[in-house]
């Protein structure tokens, strides 16, 4: 089996983003100032309030969010897509449909 893109598509971009210079993005990431830091009771009152544990916990996972908010934007994925799924490709994932009757109305 070949290694790389197999179709045109997947070909399409390839040139364009191996030839990107590197740092090219760096002038669009956009600069924030740092906060001054939290007292540990300022942090506790953060915590609590928040109910969600540990406010590394809901920083480790709002990274994580971020980083997918980069590859969908990178992906586009509000686009349509160029190869359609075929018919029933992913009727076992719709609701209801493995499970019926067991969701809660």
């Amino acid at each position: 089996m070949a290694e790389g893109p197999t179709t045109e598509y997947a070909r399409r971009g390839q040139g364009a983003m191996l030839s990107k210079e590197v740092g090219a993005d760096e002038a669009k990431v956009v600069r924030i100032e740092p906060e001054p830091p939290l007292t540990a009771e300022q942090i506790d009152e953060v915590e609590q309030k928040i109910g969600a544990g540990l406010i590394e916990e809901v920083i480790m996972v709002a990274e994580g969010e971020r980083k997918l908010i980069d590859v969908m934007l990178e992906n586009k994925v509000w686009e349509e897509l160029e190869v359609k799924p075929t018919e029933g490709q992913w009727a076992y994932y719709e609701r209801d449909r493995h499970t019926p009757g067991t969701q809660a109305r």
